[in-house]
C-alpha cells in the first residue's frame, strides 16, 4: 500500500516536472517568435512589394539595387514558392534564431546603403 503511494507521488513529481519542461519550452518558443516578428514581417512586406512590382522594388530600381544580392534572392526564391512553402519559410524564421538574424543582417545592410545612398543625393 505504501509502495503504491508512493510509485503515485513520485509518478506525479515526475508529470509535473515534464508538465514545467514543456510549459518552459512553450515560453521560450514564444520569446523566439515575439524577438523575430519585426525581422519576419519587414521580410514579407519587401517580398510583398517587390511581388507587386511596386515602385522601388523593380529590377531597375536603384532601391532594389541596393539590397544585398543574397536578400535579393531569397526574396525571389520566397516569392516563387507556393503558399505552403512560404508559410514554412516564415515559421523557420520565427523557431531558428540564427535564420532570423541573418535576415536581420541583410535587412540592416540594406537600410545602411539605402540612407548612405540617399544621403549622397545618388
Amino acid at each position: 500500500m505504501a509502495q503504491d503511494y508512493q510509485a503515485r507521488l513520485a509518478q506525479q513529481a515526475q508529470q509535473q516536472r515534464k508538465a514545467q519542461q514543456q510549459a518552459e519550452l512553450a515560453r521560450q518558443r514564444e520569446a523566439r517568435h515575439k524577438q523575430a516578428e519585426p525581422i519576419v514581417n519587414e521580410f514579407t512586406a519587401l517580398c510583398r512589394k517587390r511581388s507587386l512590382g511596386m515602385a522601388g522594388y523593380r529590377d531597375s530600381s536603384s532601391d532594389w539595387k541596393d539590397t544585398p544580392q543574397q536578400l535579393r534572392e531569397q526574396v525571389d526564391n520566397y516569392n516563387a514558392m507556393p503558399e505552403t512553402a512560404q508559410r514554412r519559410v516564415l515559421a523557420e524564421m520565427k523557431d531558428d534564431p540564427a535564420k532570423a538574424k541573418g535576415i536581420a543582417d541583410l535587412l540592416q545592410q540594406r537600410t545602411l546603403v539605402r540612407s548612405r545612398n540617399h544621403d549622397f543625393g545618388m
